[in-house]
């Protein structure tokens, strides 16, 4: 996953569900076994032990600049039907130049996924916007909800400077239904992201956090854990 995914509110049943640990008592290194969200990234089987899952966010494919044409190449799991009561199916994205052809490939697998007797909430997209292309990047996301079926939510990652030096405004604003805040860089947390949490208590959409397996982490904020649109964490499943 990149540096590393808001919106209309989706019902507290799919969305609102909270880590078995609470986010005050949260351990120093990041345990699966406390949390009941996660990435699975191609590749990375779930592990053992953990508790009922309530929320997979499936990786389903990349879409890669290929000599200067955006191709959605597909990856991941086969579509199947899983016991797993939320599903988002998510898809990396290495630009924003896609046609309408690729963006209706993405789309078809959550039909697909739901025809299989899935519970798919809907599409999370994984893209590194700077700051600075946050309206680009907003404009692409409604060219992607203007293709989605309705009963689908469409969700994004987030960088963690997106709340402190762009605009909360401005994310507030995007065509979206959900954002996962990532803490981290690969496999690692991101040295002094306190500092950044705290700027989270401004958004009005449905937010969690993102955390990394045996990552290291603290605390989140009590005006932030607080938020009405506070909705728990994501754990990224290393391999």
């Amino acid at each position: 996953m990149g540096k590393t995914a808001a919106l209309l509110l989706v019902t507290g049943l799919l969305l609102g569900a909270l880590p078995v640990a609470q986010s005050s008592a949260a351990p120093d290194t990041v345990a699966p076994s406390h949390y009941d969200a996660f990435w699975l990234w191609s590749g990375r089987r779930l592990p053992g032990g953990l508790p009922a899952i309530r929320t997979l966010y499936l990786h389903q494919g990349e879409v890669l600049n290929l000599h200067g044409n955006a191709v959605f190449m597909r990856q991941g799991q086969p579509v199947s039907h899983l016991k797993v009561p939320n599903i988002w199916l998510t898809v990396r994205l290495e630009t924003l130049a896609v046609p309408d052809a690729q963006i209706g490939r993405m789309v078809n697998l959550l039909v697909r996924w739901q025809k299989a007797g899935n519970t798919v909430v809907g599409l999370q997209l994984d893209f590194d916007a700077a700051t600075g292309r946050l309206a680009e990047y907003g404009e692409f996301l409604q060219r992607v909800r203007n293709q989605m079926p309705a009963n689908f939510s469409l969700g994004v990652t987030g960088l963690l400077d997106w709340a402190q030096t762009g605009s909360v405004a401005q994310l507030n604003q995007l065509p979206i239904d959900e954002i996962v805040v990532q803490t981290y860089q690969g496999r690692r947390t991101v040295p002094g992201y306190q500092r950044y949490l705290p700027a989270l208590q401004g958004l009005h959409i449905p937010f969690r956090i993102g955390l990394v397996e045996n990552g290291r982490w603290g605390s989140v904020p009590g005006e932030v854990r607080d938020s009405a649109w506070f909705r728990g964490y994501v754990v990224f499943l290393v391999r």
